[in-house]
This record gives C-alpha cells, structure tokens and sequence, in this order.
C-alpha cells in the first residue's frame, strides 16, 4: 500500500500542476482570442480618466456647497443691511455745523442751535428744511467764550437762532 501510495502521490501531483497550467493556457488563449486583454488595455486609461474626473468633480462640489453657504451668510448679512437702511429711514435726519478748525491748542464745545422758522415765514424769507430737524454745534475754540462769539458770529439772535452752547459732547446720529 505505501508503493502504491508513493507512486500514485508524485502522479497526481504532475497531473493537477499540467492541469492548472491548461486551464491557465486556456483561459489566456481564450481571453485573447476574445479580446479582453485589448479591451483591458483600452478601458484602464478610461478608468484612470473616470478616477480623475471624478475626483475634480468632488472638488467642484465642494467649492460650490462652500459658495452656496458664503451666499447664504451674505444674504443674511443684506437682510440685516435693509433692516438698518428702514429703521434709519426712519430717523429723522441731524445737521452738525462745525465752526472752527480742530487743531493742537483748541477745544471742541458742543451745542445746539436752533431756528424761528415761523417767523422767517411771517416775514417773508424762505426758511430751509433743515431747521425742521435736530442741528448740533461742534465749536472748535480755546475756551468757552471764543466759542460763544463765533456762535453769535454764524448765528446771530437777531436773525432769528437760539442756541446753546456747553462743554459737552454730542451724542453721535445712530444714539438719537
């Protein structure tokens, strides 16, 4: 039994090694003959292609999701902006009249000033629509009194404007 073993052993390996070479020869020629090697050869530059293409794809889309959400951000940000533009539509509008140069050896004073509208109009004179809103005073002077000169210079009471003049700041526009 164990000749017969040792015999048989080596056989059927030589037998099942010339089959897989067959089996191998066969499907090669058969795949050649077919043409799937060429088909291979033709396809994988596609493949490598298609790879690409898909990986700029991806990169595109996420350039456009990365734009959608900018607009989006600034969409917002223009609701907001039409928002502000209503409420200070709103509001009614504030003069600054600035007297004076800023400078190192002067001061800013603050004030308002104000106009008698009704009279100019009883009198005749054409009254500006500006004195129908708040007007401030930025008097650029060394000291109070130089301010209040040049305030009566530019707005006498004679012509009809009151004013008042202090040490003060003046609230900006928006605080109104």
């Amino acid at each position: 039994m164990t000749t017969a073993l040792t015999t048989f052993l080596p056989a059927a390996a030589a037998l099942g090694v010339v089959a897989q070479l067959a089996f191998w020869g066969v499907r090669r020629g058969w795949t050649g003959l077919i043409g799937i090697n060429r088909l291979r050869r033709d396809l994988t530059p596609l493949h490598d292609q298609w790879v690409a293409e898909n990986e700029t794809y991806k990169d595109l889309r996420g350039r456009i999701e990365e734009v959608h959400r900018q607009i989006g951000v600034l969409d917002d940000r223009l609701v907001q902006i039409g928002r502000d533009i209503s409420k200070l539509e709103r509001t009614p509008p504030i003069f600054v009249h600035t007297l004076g140069q800023p400078g190192s050896s002067v001061r800013p004073f603050h004030g308002e000033v104000m106009f008698d509208s009704l009279a100019a109009r009883a009198a005749g004179r054409a009254v500006s629509p500006a004195w129908h809103y708040a007007n401030q005073l930025v008097v650029y002077a060394t000291d109070i009194d130089s301010a209040r000169r040049e305030v009566e210079r530019v707005f006498p009471e004679k012509a009809g404007y009151t004013r008042s003049l202090s040490v003060g700041t003046v609230r900006p526009a928006a605080v109104h």
